[in-house]
């Protein structure tokens, strides 16, 4: 964990950095040469600490609007261009999101954010299923501003790549899954959780505690699954 200000290097040129879930001192003096919201991702010091102002929140993972779903939550939009050591924060702050690692041989420029016209089995909610963000390495959402107390994490999740003999069909994502530090799941698979079937959506649900007005969900690659092509 790094702590303190920030050391000179930072602002270098064409540098790829992640500062989030440190204890960097920000103040007006040095918050200009980062994005916004940085503030609010530190660990021991997060925005509203003590001052909570919500019970929950929704994300439609890359999604470009907000979405109802069917049951009534509104899922907000994140179409923010994430690269490969990057960070947001909604405005106002509620959540935020953070990505870490580069894609073997990607394009340069290309796009963190993918998008389908599949129709999905067995929901009434397709368009939630229809955007995804991709991470090659580590993945995270952050809860903020959070009343303290118990909670259930819904995560919901499908594969969209499609079945039969065809070589896109031989991609994998297997990632384990961390809800405040503590590991739910390892290795998980979401087509074998959807039985082998594509487009269809799998829900798992957990249970945690926030003590401290944030909250952690951490998407991380662990090294199986497809790395490369297809992605």
């Amino acid at each position: 964990m790094l702590s303190g200000r920030f050391p000179a290097w930072v602002s270098t040129k064409n540098l790829n950095v992640n500062l989030v879930w440190n204890n960097f001192m920000i103040d007006s003096s040095n918050s200009s040469i980062l994005p916004s919201g940085l503030e609010c991702l530190q660990q021991d010091t997060p925005c509203f600490l003590g001052q909570p102002e919500y019970s929950s929140f929704a994300v439609d993972c890359g999604g470009s609007r907000s979405v109802k779903s069917d049951d009534k939550f509104i899922y907000e939009s994140d179409g923010a261009n994430l690269q490969g050591a990057s960070y947001y924060v909604t405005r106002p702050v509620r959540w935020g999101v953070s990505n870490t690692g580069k894609f073997y041989m990607g394009e340069p420029n290309r796009s963190y954010i993918i998008y389908t016209t599949n129709q999905f089995n067995k929901t009434l909610d397709s368009e939630l299923f229809q955007t995804a963000r991709t991470s090659p390495s580590s993945l995270r959402y952050y809860g903020i501003g959070l009343k303290n107390g118990k909670y259930i994490v819904a995560l919901k999740f499908a594969e969209i790549f499609p079945d039969g003999q065809i070589w896109q069909s031989m991609g994998r994502r297997i990632f384990d899954i961390y809800i405040q530090g503590e590991r739910k799941e390892q290795d998980f698979d979401i087509k074998k959780y959807a039985n082998e079937k594509s487009n269809t959506p799998v829900e798992r649900q957990y249970f945690t505690d926030v003590t401290n007005n944030f909250m952690e969900i951490h998407l991380f690659w662990a090294g199986k699954g497809t790395c490369c092509i297809p992605t």
